[in-house]
């Protein structure tokens, strides 16, 4: 004990062999790090209210599951669906339907003429839209390729050298502008 009511920590080596200087510590002294969070008093106020007024917590089972919210057992059905493979809950198929979508769904691609067969079916009218993006979007995509192939030729003839990526771009060029005019004259 020092002067005043303060401890004295006498100096002390570090373990690089120099020499701490003595540290006065007054009585009740608390360290920073030990000291407790501040907590302002409304926060304390909320923490210390019952959540239901009158209610037994202790009482309450921590184990009792909650009851799930409308969202969350909406969600849960369309997962239960989705794994069902996009079945509503009442339906049900026959045996044998449902073992042979099982193997097609093992084998996907098992018999290429079959595929092929699948595709030749699937072929799209001549002035039918495919269900792609919107013709006007579609058109403006191309035309800004066809302006960055352009510039790409520019810069050829200026005697820059191009990248394999770019000489690409580049062979697309014809192909991109008869698409062009394609949708152009689709969209007219």
């Amino acid at each position: 004990m020092g002067d005043g009511g303060a401890t004295v920590i006498p100096p002390s080596r570090r373990p690089d062999g120099t020499l701490r200087k003595e540290v006065r510590v007054r009585a009740g002294y608390v360290p920073q790090d030990e000291q407790p969070a501040y907590v302002p008093r409304q926060v304390q106020a909320r923490q210390n209210v019952p959540k239901c007024p009158g209610l037994d917590e202790t009482s309450q089972v921590a184990g009792a599951p909650k009851p799930k919210s409308k969202a969350a057992t909406k969600n849960a059905k369309r997962k239960e669906k989705k794994v069902d493979g996009g079945k509503p809950a009442g339906v049900t198929e026959a045996p044998g339907k449902a073992a042979a979508k099982s193997e097609q769904g093992k084998t996907p691609a098992a018999n290429p003429s079959d595929v092929a067969q699948q595709l030749a079916a699937c072929t799209l009218e001549p002035g039918a839209q495919p269900d792609g993006p919107a013709p006007t979007s579609a058109l403006r995509a191309l035309k800004k390729k066809v302006r960055q192939a352009e510039e790409l030729e520019k810069a050829q003839a200026a005697g820059s050298v191009l990248s394999p990526e770019q000489l690409q771009k580049l062979g697309h060029l014809e192909a991109w502008r008869k698409e062009v005019l394609d949708l152009e004259a689709a969209a007219h």
